[in-house]
């Protein structure tokens, strides 16, 4: 399996994803965020297709509507005060409006 070059390049970049994955993703749990986190990877899949859909690189239309919702949550955040449940609510609603938005 090793002797394959696009192999070799796999394991390699699934490494550097899984130790940069553990590393942020604890920092989300500390920080009681993996909702958002979640969410946030969710966002991504109608951004893609609505990227695709109108012909540009699935890559933009990825990170353009992952940057949209975390400044989307971050205004809730700042806009609802102190209560964890209504921070949940609205990242709740932000998830499913994504998700039937890419369906």
């Amino acid at each position: 399996m090793f002797s394959y070059h696009f192999m070799v390049n796999a394991f390699r970049a699934g490494t550097i994803v899984a130790v940069i994955a553990g590393a942020v993703g604890w920092f989300m749990v500390l920080r009681r965020q993996a909702f958002a986190g979640h969410t946030l990877s969710l966002v991504g899949f109608p951004g893609a297709a609505g990227a695709v859909w109108l012909g540009v690189s699935a890559s933009w239309g990825y990170f353009g509507f992952c940057t949209g919702a975390a400044l989307l949550i971050a205004a809730l955040r700042h806009g609802m005060g102190e209560t964890r449940s209504e921070e949940s609510a609205g990242i709740g609603v932000i998830q499913a409006f994504a998700l039937a938005a890419g369906f």
